[in-house]
């Protein structure tokens, strides 16, 4: 009887362990089937102030969201947390601006665009931050290349005329007035307001209120 009763126990215990796992299978299995095949939902929109990007250490790298004023930007942070690229709207005119920042936080060049003409500028890295140069498209003068001193002040250009294409190169004082110009050179007469425009070969020397010192041919 002792052995009978040994195997019984052994018996009911598996067919309870069975019953159990069937339990268990017909309450997880199904669950986990439809978990694996449920379909993804895709968000057709989401509005929000700020997104942030991390990495795997959950530093701060990048975020999308709007600027104190007003104006939308994305921005790119070093594992050093320090802002080195954004890509913004300038807030009163809604203009696009790509912004690059060396390791101090110091703008050193800038694509943009100004009343609607493109503009890149570089930028030293004194204390004044000084515009240094810039290739762009001039307003009233086509294609330019722009050459300033530390102060920022434009010393040196070289460009197309916009309207007739031809060269010029400008040399100014620290006021930006052009006192000598090799290639094409706008003149105006003071008595009569004839404007006249001398050749790419000319070379036209100017005192401090524009007057011509010189000119040839």
């Amino acid at each position: 009887m002792k052995r009978i009763d040994l195997f019984t126990k052994v018996m009911l215990a598996a067919i309870a362990a069975g019953l159990w796992v069937l339990i268990l299978r017909s309450y997880l299995a199904p669950g986990a089937v439809r978990a694996a095949t449920k379909p993804l939902v895709v968000a057709r929109l989401v509005r929000a102030e700020r997104f942030e990007v991390v990495d795997s250490s959950g530093k701060l790298r990048a975020w999308l969201g709007m600027r104190p004023d007003e104006g939308p930007a994305l921005v790119l942070l070093d594992r050093a947390g320090r802002t080195r690229a954004e890509l913004s709207l300038k807030p009163v005119w809604d203009e696009p601006e790509l912004r690059f920042r060396d390791e101090r936080g110091t703008t050193r060049a800038k694509i943009s665009l100004f009343a609607g003409t493109p503009l890149v500028k570089v930028y030293d890295e004194g204390p004044e931050n000084a515009f240094r140069s810039n290739v762009g498209l001039s307003i009233a003068h086509g294609p330019e290349i722009y050459f300033a001193d530390d102060k920022g002040t434009g010393r040196l250009w070289l460009g197309l005329d916009e309207e007739s294409g031809r060269p010029s190169i400008g040399l100014a004082d620290e006021q930006r007035r052009a006192r000598a110009v090799l290639g094409v050179a706008h003149l105006s007469t003071i008595r009569t307001g004839e404007k006249t425009e001398t050749a790419e070969s000319s070379f036209v020397l100017f005192d401090k209120d524009g007057s011509v010192l010189w000119k040839a041919p």
